[in-house]
């Protein structure tokens, strides 16, 4: 039992005296004087929740003619199997889904899931903005651009044709030595070596075949060489290199010519100065290694190597077409570019500070993608509408340098991190639920292998439908209203632990079961509980079973099982707390006192039946007014929440409900609310309680989840 302070008692006593009189006497700072938070902000609800007005589009294919399913979480259910559902519905990109839905105030960001009429399933997170959500799931209009390069030590162009003073190199016994300063061009079939001049500048044109036998070639500042249309570039050996050691080199491939074949790929490019790779023609590489700064690649054509890495260098690698290079080192400051309709492959990708930019319909494939422990990496989509990253498995070791997706992407992985702080899909991305097959196509082409695309079989959704809502909230009473107690907020605890909503159709629900958990009763009293429906009357109810049987002879019911004399559904759940944990004392504190009497939670479920069909706000969280009740007796005590009103058999004059409305004597707790042992006040228990009070709950709104470990009361 709780103490009652002897000034709020007399001031109680004379109210209930003269509640009939003329005039109601009733002093409201006597309750604040003795309550156990002072200066407590006259705006403040108590409430742990926040109502959010929904908006949703969804990527409609089939111009309203099929409804979408939309589905409305805390997390990403994608990667996280705890992840909560808020609300369900269905609707078409003519007709958007609108609900008002109630979530925990500490939700700032929800994950809504797409389901196309073929069952597809795609994800994307939105933010909470004034107690609202938009979400369109089409992409948006991009503002954002590839960010401009320049090149001051060479010309990206390769030349049309072969300069006329071009000394040709033909077969022969003896290699070739080039001459600084000059051109040179293999017209046929050259199976020799080549020396490059040491300095000066001196360019190779291939038209014909050069077989080089040398496992290391050596090119200095301004050498280049052009493989033109008909040309190839192959070597006779086991492994050839191509070492630049000085600025401004260029290894260009006009369209027609060919490095390397798909068979023979044994050759590799070395630069230790800035250089350039031009490709417009067909690349069939080793690896590609640079070692300074300010390196451009330019692709397209088809571009294929065994590896690209760098020495923790920028550069930049632009791709106009098709690439697909095994092992790609995406190093500080570097940046990928993919062209719109174009693909970029790699079975193994690292980026470390780096970006990628992908156009409209441009596709990112890759096997692994592992990020660094340090730097801002990020992929982004430049286009207006989505552009595609495949990934198989994605590792992001750091919290501090996270990857970042950024606008207008559909990101489709396997295997995401365990850590979700790990990785950000930020503004307008969408994720693909693998398992259901892609909603978007990418077209195969010339410059892209396309992502398998294979066309749903709409149909409408199934109904009736069962939804389940599994957002767990509990309720926590304080038993001395309207005095003042010890605030171990422990006398009745009863949990809401999921909500199952009946659509015949898709319109409306008839019947709602809510699944309860009876967990404690840490009074000395008789209590019992019911729900009043604010936004329902007595009328809309055509039922009330319940799953067990639970102790109801202090409720008069009215046929519909209703209780009678209300104007409003009031729904009894039951008249005597101790009865269902097992103890026909209700003098018996239960599962309060550590080492003292315990028994078991008890769950069950009510089940409610309507007259007809009403809309899910109706019966929502907000609209469900929960109270206890104290004692057998009519009229009688009850307490609710903080601003909800009593019922119409409440003792309690409209008066000193007007006044206590301010003050608390149950709340409502996101979760499984892990409550105070017996005598312990919840302000000496949850620390952040009382600053969440005096902020007007702008501040430490997860308060209810940083407890004294030591204070809470343990099963």
């Amino acid at each position: 039992m709780k103490r009652i302070h002897s000034s709020i008692l007399c001031i109680l006593c004379g109210l209930f005296l003269l509640c009939s009189c003329h005039e109601e006497i009733y002093d409201p700072e006597a309750l604040g004087k003795d309550y156990f938070i002072q200066n407590i902000p006259s705006d403040f609800t108590w409430s742990t929740t926040s109502s959010v007005q929904t908006s949703v589009i969804p990527y409609d294919r089939y111009e309203g003619q099929y409804l979408y399913t939309i589905e409305i979480f805390d997390k990403n259910p994608l990667t996280d199997p705890s992840a909560v559902l808020y609300t369900t519905g269905w609707c078409t990109g003519k007709q958007p889904l609108q609900k008002t839905i109630t979530v925990p105030a500490v939700q700032k960001t929800l994950y809504i899931r797409q389901t196309t009429p073929g069952g597809r399933k795609s994800i994307k997170e939105a933010e909470i903005k004034n107690n609202k959500l938009d979400c369109s799931f089409y992409p948006e209009k991009n503002t954002s651009s590839t960010p401009a390069t320049t090149r001051a030590y060479a010309d990206e162009r390769i030349p049309e044709n072969v300069p006329a003073d071009a000394n040709e190199i033909k077969e022969g016994p003896n290699n070739v030595t080039l001459e600084a300063n000059k051109n040179y061009v293999i017209r046929e079939t050259y199976t020799g070596k080549i020396t490059f001049p040491g300095s000066g500048n001196s360019s190779l044109y291939i038209t014909g075949t050069w077989i080089n036998p040398n496992n290391m070639t050596v090119l200095n500042k301004g050498s280049d060489i052009y493989i033109m249309g008909t040309g190839k570039l192959l070597s006779s050996a086991a492994s050839c290199t191509f070492k630049w050691n000085s600025a401004g080199g260029v290894m260009g491939i006009a369209p027609g010519g060919q490095l390397g074949t798909p068979e023979q790929n044994n050759i590799g490019l070395e630069f230790h100065n800035p250089g350039a790779v031009i490709n417009e023609g067909n690349f069939y590489g080793d690896w590609i290694i640079a070692k300074a700064g300010g390196m451009l690649f330019v692709n397209k054509g088809k571009f294929y190597a065994n590896g690209l890495t760098t020495s923790d260098v920028a550069f930049l690698f632009r791709n106009e077409c098709y690439a697909h290079i095994k092992k790609f080192k995406l190093n500080n400051q570097s940046i990928l570019t993919v062209s719109p309709d174009c693909s970029f492959v790699s079975e193994d990708f690292s980026m470390a500070n780096s970006s990628v930019y992908l156009g409209n319909s441009a596709m990112l494939e890759i096997g692994t993608l592992t990020t660094a422990n340090w730097g801002s990496p990020f992929i982004q989509g430049n286009g207006n509408d989505y552009a595609l990253v495949r990934i198989d498995k994605m590792i992001c070791p750091s919290r501090y340098a996270p990857l970042n997706f950024i606008s207008n992407l559909y990101i489709s992985c396997n295997q995401y991190p365990a850590d979700p702080w790990t990785y950000n899909i930020l503004f307008n991305c969408m994720l693909e639920d693998v398992s259901t097959g892609a909603t978007i196509e990418i077209k195969p082409s010339e410059c892209s292998q396309g992502n398998d695309y294979v066309p749903e079989q709409p149909e409408e959704p199934e109904f009736p439908k069962t939804v389940t809502y599994t957002q767990t909230y509990t309720f926590a009473s304080e038993d001395n209203y309207p005095n003042p107690g010890d605030y171990d907020m422990n006398d009745i605890v009863l949990s809401l632990d999921s909500t199952s909503y009946y659509y015949p159709q898709k319109n409306g629900i008839d019947r709602v079961t809510l699944h309860f958990t009876l967990r404690a009763v840490g009074a000395t009293r008789q209590l019992g509980a019911a729900l009043q429906l604010d936004r329902l009357g007595k009328e809309s109810v055509k039922s009330v079973s319940y799953s067990t049987e639970l102790p109801l002879d202090n409720f008069y019911r009215n046929g519909n099982s209703t209780e009678q004399k209300q104007k409003q559904a009031v729904i009894p759940l039951f008249d005597n707390a101790h009865q269902i944990l097992g103890y026909s004392n209700t003098t018996t504190i239960v599962n309060t006192i550590q080492g003292g009497a315990t028994a078991k939670p008890v769950s069950f479920d009510v089940t409610i039946e309507f007259s007809s069909l009403i809309q899910e706000e109706d019966i929502q969280l907000d609209a469900i007014n929960y109270f206890t009740i104290v004692g057998t007796r009519l009229p009688r005590t009850e307490i609710h929440l903080p601003r909800y009103k009593h019922t119409n058999l409440s003792v309690t004059p409209a008066k000193l409900q007007e006044v206590t409305q301010q003050y608390m004597w149950s709340i409502r707790v996101p979760g499984i609310f892990r409550y105070p042992q017996e005598w312990r006040k919840i302000t000496d228990v949850y620390p952040q309680f009382e600053a969440w009070v005096k902020s007007s709950g702008k501040d430490n709104a997860d308060w209810y989840i940083f407890p004294e470990e030591h204070l809470i009361y343990r099963n």
